[in-house]
């Protein structure tokens, strides 16, 4: 079968500025961990709040990566961030990863009972744990970012409209997923199966309505 290569074109409005240095980087993901830290004294971690089901502990990480993710495609750092650069953040994801099992023993992973204090209030465990979250997330967000552009830089057909069509999907996927999820909740059978089965489907379902929503003018004028 025969398949058409689609090269990314460059968007005439991005005007392309110099990248922040490492130093820039890493405190913006300590101002991150900092403020998952402060919000948490209210906010524990891994906990949902209902209907919507949110996480209001990571909101300081979610509001801070969407705008920086404004800010560097407006400003052309996505092309523009060097792989020598992203060199020493691979490194710093590297021993985030090593990190997180001893961060895991020390809050009581061994013993079957977590340390609560992990998840919020004003405690060392906390504090360590949102600074780890900050340096993690911004180390891996360099690290696929470089990897991807280097390794898959062309779409074919379905990826094209598929990227086309991820903010939109990021916009509506929790009023798809959640009633997805809910009107399943009563099918009994191994998790781990029920997700291979269900991650698919609401995937598909995610994709296949915000096309159809990308087709509504307004919608296009409001989401892209």
């Amino acid at each position: 079968m025969l398949t058409k290569t689609i090269h990314l074109p460059r968007i005439a409005s991005v005007r392309f500025h110099a990248v922040p240095g490492n130093g820039t980087i890493a405190l913006f993901a300590l101002t991150i961990g900092l403020c998952t830290f402060v919000i948490r004294f209210w906010a524990r971690a891994f906990i949902q709040y209902e209907p919507f089901h949110l996480q209001f502990a990571r909101f300081p990480q979610y509001i801070a990566m969407f705008v920086a993710g404004v800010w560097a495609y407006r400003r052309g750092w996505f092309t523009a961030f060097s792989d020598h650069q992203a060199q020493a953040w691979r490194w710093v994801a590297i021993c985030c990863g090593l990190v997180l099992p001893l961060l895991a023993v020390a809050i009581g992973a061994l013993s079957g009972s977590l340390d609560e204090r992990t998840f919020g209030g004003v405690n060392g465990l906390s504090l360590l744990f949102s600074i780890w979250e900050g340096f993690f997330s911004i180390s891996m967000i360099i690290t696929i970012l470089t990897w991807f552009r280097r390794r898959f830089d062309h779409q074919r057909r379905l990826a094209q409209a598929m990227s086309e069509t991820a903010f939109v999907v990021y916009v509506i996927h929790p009023g798809i997923i959640v009633p997805l999820a809910l009107g399943l909740s009563g099918i009994q059978m191994n998790l781990s199966l029920k997700f291979l089965l269900v991650a698919p489907i609401a995937v598909s379902l995610c994709y296949l309505i915000a096309y159809a929503l990308r087709k509504v003018p307004a919608v296009k004028t409001a989401l892209g």
